[in-house]
C-alpha cells in the first residue's frame, strides 16, 4: 500500500453463487475525480462464511484497507459485525441491495468506464461475470457464478452519498 487509498467490496455467497471480492487502490486525478486501479480479485469458492470472515480480516490487514463494503441483503456476516473489533467496524461497511443502491453501482461503474478512470486485472471470470449482467441489472447464471464481480466492483466504487437533486420553487 502507498499514498493512496485502499477501498473493496465483496458480494457474499456460499453455494450455488460463490464470493467475490474486488481490492482497488484509488486516488484523484488533476480534474479532483477518483481513479481506481484493481489489485486483487478474489473468488471464494465454497468457502464457508467463518473462512470467509478469516480471510476478509487478512486481506484488511495485508492492503491496509480503508473501507471493505459487503452485501448485507441476507445478513449473513451480522454474527460476525457484533462481536468485530472497533476498528473493524470502521472498515467493514454493509451494504444492503435494493433499486436504489444496485443503480448506484451500476451508475459508479459506467462512469468509471466511461470516462476510463478504472483498470481491472485481466481475470477472465470476473470480466465475464460483470459482463453477464444486463442493462435492467439482473445476471445470466453460469457453472462459475451470477454477475457476482459486477455488484462487489459496484460495492468497491459505490459513492459514498448519492447526490440529491433539490427541486426549487418560486
Amino acid at each position: 500500500r502507498g499514498r493512496n487509498e485502499t477501498i473493496a467490496g465483496l458480494d457474499i455467497g456460499k453455494h450455488r453463487h460463490p464470493s467475490h471480492l474486488a481490492v482497488f487502490e484509488r486516488w484523484k486525478n488533476a480534474e479532483g475525480d477518483y481513479v481506481y486501479k484493481q489489485l486483487l480479485s478474489a473468488w471464494l469458492d465454497g468457502m464457508n462464511y467463518n473462512n470467509q470472515w478469516d480471510y476478509l480480516l487478512n486481506v484488511a490487514a495485508l492492503y491496509n484497507l480503508d473501507v471493505l463494503r459487503y452485501d448485507n441483503t441476507r445478513g449473513e456476516f451480522e454474527a460476525f459485525m457484533e462481536n468485530a473489533t472497533p476498528e473493524q467496524k470502521r472498515i467493514f461497511k454493509p451494504v444492503v441491495f435494493n433499486l436504489k443502491s444496485k443503480n448506484a453501482m451500476a451508475a459508479g461503474i459506467d462512469a468509471l468506464v466511461t470516462s476510463s478512470r478504472i483498470t481491472l486485472l485481466n481475470d477472465r471470470r470476473q470480466t465475464e461475470q460483470i459482463l453477464a449482467v444486463t442493462s435492467d441489472l439482473n445476471a445470466f447464471e453460469s457453472d462459475e457464478g451470477h454477475g457476482d464481480s459486477f455488484w462487489s466492483v459496484g460495492l468497491a466504487v459505490k459513492p459514498e452519498k448519492e447526490k440529491v437533486f433539490r427541486v426549487r420553487t418560486v
